[in-house]
């Protein structure tokens, strides 16, 4: 087949939930022979440029301006209509890249995919009230049309149609399929008991928490965890918490740190490489996901973690404790509870036989379940009925 995949960003540029979502379905879809092309945006208004990612070939539109932190691209609509594709698969939260290729899937009549991994537009911006605005302007008026072109609308949960009044009304045309993790996570070739011993924490209970210090990433929750983490050092102070990625609130968390007493337990790695992560993965005795609002779509670091070994705890909004619920390999507590969340880390501190549990539980999910190779096998199974729909027609 032939698919094109249309998304704001992509790696290496930015690197996040959404665009290790496309590349890793890219990789898999080339694996087993299919054309791939990804549309994305430029950082700068130069022409228009292809490269190769990783054996992708990666199209980047030249970017006229943003607005909200979303890439305006006028010649994406012309690049499109050029292309000969068997199914366009798109990507949300931002609009105008998806309702370009909406309304030129519709016009040319080729099947178009879109997964939503939020509806929260704007999110990059300081102004709040501003987003919220302009998130329910676009929502209530054209999303509201572009959807309708979609074949195939994917979400990565059903708790997130619930939170979506756009989304249940068109109940009938989405289908849930869940993120992955790459299987080649589940062969660490790194020993904890190693790590902890190269590191001075073999006494030490590890907590990771995964995401960029950034504002438009606020959501994540950290503030949360960090005071979860002071209640819990008082009680049990043989626990260290290390904060993985970098963005210009660095320096706020920093000084909550030491505000909270915990800057001497609390380690700030900045921005690490991949194969570096996989060795915090294999060090953690936990990861911690607090997010705050229904932006944290799904939380792919939470499957990650899982695939390591790493029990997981995460709040009631992220999308990932449909699965930690469901497969019952976690624990999810309210979210802005940082009470709940302490109560919740201390579970796994003092019951090291629900620890492992978890641990094996959750490692046995994502082999069978949570990976991108069976979850490419259900994404071209739509592929391919869509296709076979529109050429028998």
């Amino acid at each position: 087949m032939r698919i094109i995949h249309v998304t704001s960003h992509f790696l290496p540029d930015v690197v996040g939930g959404v665009e290790n979502y496309v590349y890793h379905l890219s990789k898999e879809f080339i694996k087993q022979g299919h054309e791939v092309k990804i549309y994305t945006s430029k950082s700068d208004r130069t022409a228009a440029s292809t490269i190769e990612f990783d054996g992708i070939p990666v199209i980047r539109i030249p970017t006229l301006c943003k607005i909200y932190n979303t890439p305006i691209l006028p010649s994406l609509f012309l690049r499109l209509i050029k292309e000969d594709a068997d199914v366009i698969h798109a990507h949300l939260p931002h609009p105008m890249v998806y309702d370009i290729t909406a309304f030129n899937c519709h016009f040319r009549r080729i099947p178009l995919i879109v997964t939503v991994h939020n509806l929260e537009v704007g999110r990059g911006s300081s102004l709040s009230s501003l987003n919220t605005l302009f998130s329910k302007l676009y929502s209530n008026s054209l999303l509201q049309l572009t959807l309708k072109f979609a074949r195939k609308i994917i979400t990565t949960t059903h708790q997130y149609i619930e939170t979506a009044d756009i989304l249940k009304k068109m109940r009938s045309i989405i289908s849930v399929i869940p993120v992955g993790v790459d299987l080649r996570y589940l062969k660490s070739k790194y020993d904890k008991d190693k790590l902890k011993s190269e590191m001075s924490l073999s006494d030490e209970f590890v907590i990771l928490f995964v995401s960029k210090l950034t504002a438009s990433h606020r959501y994540k929750g950290l503030t949360y965890l960090l005071k979860a983490f002071a209640r819990v050092y008082k009680i049990v102070p043989e626990i260290r918490l290390f904060i993985i990625g970098k963005g210009e609130l660095r320096p706020y968390y920093e000084k909550l740190s030491r505000k909270l007493h915990i800057d001497e337990k609390v380690t700030f790695t900045g921005f690490i490489e991949e194969e570096t992560l996989k060795k915090y993965y294999t060090l953690a005795d936990l990861l911690v996901l607090p997010s705050i609002t229904k932006l944290e779509g799904f939380g792919m670091v939470a499957l990650e973690a899982l695939a390591f070994g790493t029990p997981v705890i995460s709040t009631d909004v992220a999308g990932v404790s449909e699965v930690l619920t469901k497969e019952k390999c976690g624990i999810v507590v309210e979210s802005k509870n940082s009470v709940a969340l302490a109560k919740a880390i201390r579970t796994f501190i003092l019951d090291k036989e629900l620890a492992r549990e978890l641990s094996i539980r959750g490692r046995q999910v994502i082999a069978q379940k949570y990976n991108w190779t069976e979850i490419s096998k259900r994404m071209l199974n739509i592929y391919q009925e869509l296709d076979s729909r529109y050429n028998s027609r």
